[in-house]
């Protein structure tokens, strides 16, 4: 059970009894995942944490007004269709978001059903999943979804580095 009041920056964590508070920082929140994980062993990933930077020689092709679109898909290409989606106003970058369940755009098919993903961060002027020309895009290969821990998960970095 994860317990987030943002506006207060406090983070509690209990995972089979074992609780970590962490307070104002997202580094923070992640050892406190860990450290309720570690005395568990694992953790059934139904969310993912990860950084969204952008390359430094593409830092100047930023737009005023843009949206992030983040979302992860099945790796071995079955289909297409986003387990997870995530869309935001662009932030300054670098920044942490996170991929859920709840932000499945099918029930039935979301982080939790897959074994391994891809995932992708777009810059996008249209707010649309599907690719455009000019649009910026990174994309970090084959996250293994049971391999990760809590440890892992704060380090899944995904750099915008090509324009389409």
């Amino acid at each position: 059970i994860v317990l987030v009041l943002s506006n207060l920056g406090v983070i509690a964590v209990s995972i089979l009894g074992e609780s970590a508070i962490a307070v104002n920082t997202m580094p923070l929140a992640m050892h406190a995942v860990a450290m309720a994980v570690e005395a568990q062993g694992s953790l059934s990933v139904s969310e993912l944490w990860m950084n969204v930077n952008i390359s430094d020689v593409l830092q100047s092709s930023l737009p005023n007004r843009a949206y992030l679109i983040v979302f992860a898909q099945h790796s071995d290409g079955r289909s297409k269709a986003p387990l997870a989606v995530k869309r935001v106003a662009l932030p300054s970058l670098p920044v942490q978001i996170s991929l859920s369940d709840n932000d499945a755009m099918i029930p039935a098919m979301n982080l939790s059903s897959a074994q391994q993903v891809n995932i992708t961060a777009r810059i996008s002027l249209d707010e649309d999943v599907m690719p455009s020309t000019g649009e910026l895009e990174g994309v970090v290969l084959d996250i293994s979804l049971a391999e990760i821990s809590a440890k892992q998960a704060a380090s899944i970095n995904v750099i915008i580095d090509k324009v389409l």
